[in-house]
Order: structure tokens, then C-alpha cells, then sequence
């Protein structure tokens, strides 16, 4: 008798386990993958992570999705060498899409995320050059990132910030005597020669990217087109996609864009850079894009049918 009450103990304690992870599977309904571009990353380097979540059900469905960190059931973790969940710093959506968007059965949505954006240490604790605030900043050291979203969890991804050499190093050198300029309206167009003198002298530099934005933006005369009204944010936007075309902010690039541009203009550049830049960032926003657009039209059509 005493051997009957155990095995029932023991099937109770079995079923406790078992049954909520059998449910947990059948109720996930997506896939869901990271990816980094390499293993090491400079100090103020950005480290553009890819997202893929996958529509593994046979239905489509309407989800608020990937599209902002930490809330709505979406979750970066970021771990550094000893375990410590580092505290999350990224941008927060306080009202969002309520209407959210459709994903088909078995496709996808792409986003790409900064994780010195998400996570940037405290400015009090750096120990490097850290210029106007435009590069944000990870200690030297080892790193795991991991994502979840409504019951799915991603792979674990592992890489290293270290300190940049070479010309890199002499970059990094140039970014700390823009750094020793005072901040201000007066003295912006200083920081932004020594910028441009960056991308000038290194075009090829991790940091380029974000010295060619804020040195086109900040020069004297392009600080006097802005204050007049005729500064050209149209076609600044399409040199950064044309000459960045990886970077992860295309997104945003693109997306404004949107807004400013009519349907057919739009298109068309969309197509464009998926012609130019096949295998970089700005294509694969540009594809989903232009998916995103359709599906909404069938959707409505199918609305109006009914």
C-alpha cells in the first residue's frame, strides 16, 4: 500500500512537470533567432543585433510584434562575464500601436537593435572618450545576449568589447579631442569639423557612421540651412542609406522616409535599394516594407468584401 501511495506521489509530481511544458509547445506560436555580425565589437562601437521572429502557426497574426525592447512582451537580457543582468537603458514606446500588425502564416518580422543603445553603462563610469553624448558606451569585457517574446526564447549569443588599435585607435583619438569641446549651440560646428575630419581621414571606421550624420548636421552652414528652413533632411537621409547601407538605423531612415514621400516616390526607392544593396540591412527593411504595405492592402480588401 505504502508502495502505491509513492508511485502515485511520484506520477503526481511527474504530470506537475511535464504537462506545462507539453502545453508551453503547443501554445508557442513563434520561432524566435538572434544574430550578431562578428564576436568582437570596439569600445563605442554599435552592436547592431538581428531579430527574427517567425509565424510558426498555419493562421495568420495580428502582433504589436519586435518593434520596441522591454515591454509588451518583448525582452532583450543582456548578461556581462560574471552573469549580472545589466540594467536595461533603451528607448521606452509609452503608448504604442494598440492595432499592431499582420504577420502571415510562416513569415517573419526583422528588426535590428543597438545594444549600447539598450544597455549604455553609466556616463560617470567611463573610462574612455565618450564625445557629445553620440556614443554610447559597454566596459571592456564578455557579454551574452538573449531575447524572449510572448513564450518564445531565442539562442544565447556570446561576444567581447575590446580596445580599438591601429588606426582605429587613432579614430577613437580623434573622437576624444572633439570630446574636449564644450558643449554648446556656438560650438557645435567645431566638433563637427573634427568629425568630419574622421570620416575624411578613416571612412571606413566603426565610428563614421555616426561622425558623417552628426558633422552634416552641425557644420556652420548647415547649422545657418536648418535655422533658415532650407535644410535638405530629404536628401541627407538618402546619402546616409546610400553610403551606410548595414547600418541598423535604416529602419527608422526608411520609415521616415514613409512620411514624407508618396506612395509611387516610395516604392520606388524601396526597390531600389533592394536592387543596390542586396545582401545589407537597408534591403532586408526595404523588403519587409514593401511586404508589410501589401498584406495591409489585402487586408483591408478582404474587410471590405466581407
Amino acid at each position: 500500500m505504502r508502495n502505491v501511495y509513492y508511485i502515485i506521489i511520484a506520477l503526481f509530481l511527474f504530470l506537475i512537470m511535464i504537462v506545462p511544458q507539453i502545453v508551453f509547445a503547443e501554445e508557442n506560436n513563434w520561432g524566435l533567432k538572434i544574430k550578431l555580425d562578428k564576436q568582437e565589437y570596439l569600445l563605442y562601437e554599435k552592436i547592431w543585433m538581428d531579430v527574427t521572429l517567425t509565424n510558426k502557426t498555419s493562421d495568420s497574426i495580428r502582433t504589436k510584434g519586435i518593434s520596441t525592447p522591454n515591454q509588451r512582451g518583448f525582452n532583450v537580457v543582456l548578461k556581462n562575464s560574471s552573469g549580472k543582468k545589466l540594467e536595461y537603458t533603451g528607448p521606452i514606446s509609452v503608448f504604442g500601436s494598440s492595432f499592431g500588425h499582420l504577420i502571415m502564416a510562416g513569415d517573419y518580422e526583422y528588426q535590428s537593435f543597438d545594444l549600447l543603445q539598450l544597455f549604455e553603462e553609466s556616463k560617470t563610469e567611463r573610462k574612455y572618450y565618450a564625445p557629445w553624448g553620440y556614443f554610447n558606451y559597454l566596459p571592456v569585457g564578455s557579454y551574452s545576449v538573449q531575447v524572449n517574446f510572448d513564450g518564445a526564447i531565442s539562442n544565447i549569443v556570446y561576444f567581447k568589447i575590446i580596445v580599438p588599435s591601429s588606426s582605429e585607435l587613432d579614430a577613437l583619438k580623434l573622437l576624444g579631442e572633439a570630446n574636449k569641446i564644450p558643449m554648446g549651440r556656438k560650438t557645435m560646428y567645431l566638433a563637427a569639423t573634427i568629425f568630419q575630419k574622421l570620416v575624411d581621414e578613416y571612412p571606413n571606421s566603426v565610428y563614421a557612421e555616426t561622425c558623417f550624420r552628426f558633422s552634416r548636421k552641425n557644420s556652420k552652414e548647415e547649422r545657418e540651412a536648418i535655422d533658415n528652413g532650407i535644410f535638405d533632411h530629404r536628401g541627407l537621409t538618402l546619402e546616409i542609406l546610400d553610403k551606410f547601407p548595414n547600418s541598423g538605423k535604416s529602419r527608422t531612415r526608411l520609415r521616415w522616409l514613409s512620411k514624407k514621400l508618396n506612395k509611387k516616390e516610395f516604392n520606388k526607392i524601396l526597390n531600389k535599394f533592394i536592387d543596390n544593396y542586396p545582401n545589407k540591412r537597408v534591403a532586408k527593411f526595404a523588403k519587409q516594407k514593401l511586404k508589410q504595405i501589401k498584406q495591409e492592402e489585402l487586408h483591408k480588401q478582404k474587410n471590405k468584401e466581407e
